[in-house]
């Protein structure tokens, strides 16, 4: 789903305390020419956040994410610190890769599945001192670096603050994100806003959740988090034959957890 550039992401849209938190962060982070480290689940809105953080920061600048879990170990190595002839970064690291571009953020998803290799030159590159500009030299600007990675990775092997500074350097500044149960009072919030940028996207009149099909939403414990609410509830967009979501089109939209916890019997009253 697209979202228009100049608004929060829907992510960040709700009331409770955990959200609002993460929201006044996102602002007061977006003011500073610091890197950051992204704390939290899969599907919580890592990426959508890094976004958020950009626009405000600089939005005519490239923005780069990179899935470190995905991209093959040889062409991420290229992509970061480049082939051929390397240039000084502001950082002090010889790089011709994205590490040496100038402005911009780079989003390095699942930071943890780096190899161990690239890890090491990565925060060698990142830990380098800045070099001092000569007299009347333009002060380059180093890219952003935005990194997320699983907060129960952080939480593996001895305290947070030690596994954190053994994969990123202490100098970037964390930012947790919670998991959609632990702001489950912002699902209606949330669903209208989807529904909303759904039905506009598709042409179609505003779009409601009848109070079965939220008594469900609420009480469903998502796994996926943001993400797997925002699928799902764009797949019952696309086959709701009236104005209302109601349970049957969530169910048919793929919500298998959702019709197990129906025939549980376990919806909230």
């Amino acid at each position: 789903m697209r979202e228009r550039g100049d608004t929060p992401p829907i992510v960040l849209c709700g009331t409770s305390e955990a959200i609002r938190r993460v929201s006044e962060a996102v602002e007061r982070l977006s003011r500073m020419r610091t890197n950051i480290l992204l704390i939290g689940e899969s599907g919580t809105g890592r990426e959508l956040i890094a976004r958020a953080i950009h626009r405000s920061g600089g939005a005519a600048e490239p923005f780069t994410a990179i899935d470190c879990e995905t991209f093959p170990a040889p062409l991420l190595e290229r992509e970061l610190f480049g082939a051929g002839a390397p240039r000084r970064s502001g950082t002090g690291a010889a790089t011709s890769g994205v590490l040496g571009a100038e402005g911009g953020t780079l989003f390095l998803r699942e930071i943890t599945a780096l190899p161990l290799s690239i890890r090491r030159k990565l925060l060698c590159a990142l830990s380098s001192t800045r070099e001092e500009p000569r007299a009347h030299e333009r002060v380059r600007r180093d890219p952003r670096i935005i990194v997320a990675m699983q907060r129960e990775t952080t939480l593996a092997n001895g305290s947070a603050a030690e596994r954190e500074g053994a994969i990123v350097p202490p100098t970037f500044l964390p930012l947790d994100i919670p998991s959609l149960r632990e702001r489950i009072e912002d699902i209606p919030v949330l669903a209208a806003r989807i529904l909303a940028c759904a039905s506009e996207h598709r042409g179609r009149g505003p779009l409601t959740i009848d109070p079965q099909a939220m008594e469900l939403l609420l009480a469903y414990p998502w796994p996926g988090n943001y993400r797997e609410l925002e699928n799902l509830l764009e797949r019952a967009a696309r086959i709701a034959k009236d104005a209302v979501v109601t349970v049957e089109d969530l169910i048919a939209a793929g919500g298998r957890g959702l019709a197990a916890l129906q025939a549980g019997g376990s919806g909230r009253k």
